[in-house]
């Protein structure tokens, strides 16, 4: 409780020593001193420029950057960016067990909706039929999802919600969430 007093008297004494300074301050802040000469403080106004142009969504062409930064920002900003293109690769490969339950509740969707158009065309026993076919696979789909994350809980983050699955009877659920 008393570190939290301090730094709140302290505050008050130096503002810039406890707030967090954004980029575009700290490039303003640059500019302003006189110790940079007239080439540091144009490079430094380019990549203020440049970091508002990403911030707004706009694509940087490569050889820009090329020309602001500094030879080793250059090649930390690559090598940011190969790990970045590593992670969204990884994040496209769906594990196969996802890939076997999307093929379940297809054949699931597809038996409910059959059953939707034999409900609507007043065939009610092909109805109730496609309907229970349905229902089965709907559960089969569940059941497979359930023991797939059972086994690699990690899965869940390929879902949109938390899958919950407990050792009892009847307990894989899907929480709404």
């Amino acid at each position: 409780m008393s570190e939290w007093l301090d730094l709140q008297q302290n505050k008050h004494d130096s503002p810039k020593l406890h707030e967090k300074v954004t980029l575009d301050e700290q490039i303003a802040a640059a500019l302003e001193e006189d110790a940079l000469d007239t080439d540091e403080k144009k490079r430094l106004a380019k990549l203020g420029r440049i970091c508002t142009e990403l911030r707004r969504g706009k694509n940087v062409q490569n050889r820009q950057l090329q020309r602001w930064l500094t030879a080793d920002e250059y090649e930390q900003f690559e090598q940011e960016w190969l790990g970045q293109k590593e992670r969204r690769a990884e994040l496209e490969a769906k594990p196969e067990a996802l890939c076997k339950y999307e093929q379940l509740l297809k054949r699931a969707i597809f038996f409910d909706n059959r059953a939707e158009g034999y409900s609507t065309r007043g065939k009610a026993a092909l109805a109730k039929k496609f309907s229970n076919r349905a229902d089965v696979l709907f559960e089969r789909a569940l059941e497979h999802l359930g023991e797939a994350v059972a086994a690699d809980p990690a899965l869940n983050m390929w879902l949109d919600r938390t899958l919950c699955v407990d050792s009892g009877a009847h307990s894989t659920g899907i929480d709404s969430e």
